[in-house]
């Protein structure tokens, strides 16, 4: 299911009212994958850690704090990773999956040769993969929930690059609203 994404757009993002602007330099933010296959999980918060770092932060793996009983458990995961010195962390779940339908309209296309005829293309049914994300941006500190979104991505393949292009469009949203400072 997970090559290279076609497109990652938020159907709905919401930002904590009266929220100042948060700076990720320097400081310790976990990147968390909910999966039930340790293997998914790992290359996630990798990728999703080295998008944070990108970014200024000290993006950190969750799987190198959290086992994965641990990282299921919301309570524990928060004491765990407070008590590992991290300021917040990202977390991403994939939320739903499902297949969409296009058709695509044949063309005519005049002669090469200049000539009366031309030539026609039929029309076709192409099907796209849909997988919708929850995204959530948590502030150990202040203890609660910073920004969080909904997004769809179409024909993911990698799961590398898929979290890049979820988090790289969130961070894009988190920038436009303000929440992300320079």
């Amino acid at each position: 299911m997970l090559g290279a994404c076609a497109s990652t757009t938020f159907r709905s993002t919401w930002v904590a009212p009266g929220q100042a602007p948060v700076s990720l330099e320097g400081k310790r933010i976990a990147a968390v994958f909910a999966s039930e296959q340790e293997s998914t999980r790992r290359v996630a918060e990798d990728a999703l850690a080295r998008d944070l770092t990108e970014r200024g932060a000290i993006g950190i793996p969750g799987y190198t704090i959290l086992d994965a009983q641990e990282a299921r458990d919301d309570g524990v995961a928060r004491a765990k990773l407070g008590a590992a010195g991290i300021d917040g962390f990202v977390l991403m779940r994939i939320v739903g999956q499902q297949q969409q339908a296009t058709y695509v309209p044949g063309t005519w296309s005049p002669s090469p040769w200049g000539t009366w005829r031309a030539a026609y293309s039929p029309g076709y049914l192409r099907t796209d993969t849909l997988v919708a994300v929850e995204t959530l941006a948590y502030s150990l500190r202040r203890d609660g929930v910073l920004w969080g979104g909904l997004s769809d991505t179409i024909n993911p393949n990698r799961i590398d690059s898929f979290v890049t292009e979820v988090a790289d469009a969130a961070a894009r949203d988190m920038a436009r609203r303000g929440l992300l400072a320079n």
